[in-house]
């Protein structure tokens, strides 16, 4: 039986708190998040983009998680990249791969991926300009889009502004679904630090949120930091998350 993967061994797993129910729509992003998880069929293939953090990883880790919830399939299967087209999964799951840390790993990772349900390469500008990994990314789409692989993208601009050196790959990531994420205001940020809040099992009052936002960095994925060190803390004190809480663990 073919093989294929599932999950990188980089000590790298879908975030438990990177799902769909805890991914804040805008009104921005409501066209999206309706092409990513309640239309039906699904999109083949969807490439987003976003200039700043607004949530792109979260967005294919969410789809990663659905499809596990749904084949009731275990969330830490693993595959070492290094192993090229050995150490396989069974088909049918969904495999998320950060392509900012492809030191760790070869373009032999995207050998046989067409055979999952769902495919999630994250920040794929990351590889501009290196042949060997362009070439594998082309391969991948073709083999993709004949398998009827969903295949879901990220990157930090449109396709058409992407410094991709081989121009067919220019030409096929243009033939998807291309949506813009949309990054949060400053009243949605404050909503999502406490939806996330609640989903790590405490709550933020407006009086703290406003705190942290005052004095943190203001990108998703700081506030998402700031989140995990303060569960981390309160926990370990059996502490509410209060002001003098945030303020010892922070430093501010």
């Amino acid at each position: 039986m073919k093989k294929t993967p599932q999950q990188l061994l980089l000590g790298i797993r879908l975030d438990a708190g990177s799902t769909a129910a805890n991914f804040y729509v805008s009104d921005a992003n409501a066209q999206l998040y309706h092409c990513l998880f309640d239309s039906e069929p699904r999109e083949q293939f969807v490439y987003l983009w976003a200039g700043e953090p607004a949530g792109r990883t979260h967005l294919l880790q969410a789809l990663c998680h659905r499809l596990h919830d749904t084949n009731g399939g275990e969330r830490g299967a693993r595959l070492d990249p290094r192993e090229g087209a050995e150490g396989r999964a069974e088909e049918g799951g969904a495999i998320y791969i950060p392509l900012k840390e492809r030191e760790h790993f070869t373009p032999a990772i995207l050998e046989g991926i067409e055979s999952l349900s769902l495919v999630c390469l994250d920040d794929i500008d990351s590889v501009a300009g290196d042949g060997d990994w362009e070439r594998a990314l082309f391969s991948t789409l073709n083999r993709a889009r004949e398998c009827q692989t969903t295949l879901v993208v990220t990157a930090d601009s449109p396709p058409a502004g992407l410094p991709m050196q081989l121009a067919d790959l220019r030409s096929r990531l243009q033939w998807g679904m291309v949506f813009q994420v949309h990054g949060p205001s400053d009243e949605d940020r404050k909503t999502i630090l406490q939806l996330q809040a609640v989903s790590r099992g405490f709550e933020l009052d407006d009086a703290v949120s406003d705190y942290i936002l005052q004095r943190s960095d203001r990108s998703l994925t700081v506030l998402a930091d700031v989140l995990k060190r303060l569960d981390t803390r309160s926990l370990q004190d059996k502490r509410r998350v209060t002001r003098p809480l945030v303020k010892d663990v922070m430093g501010w």
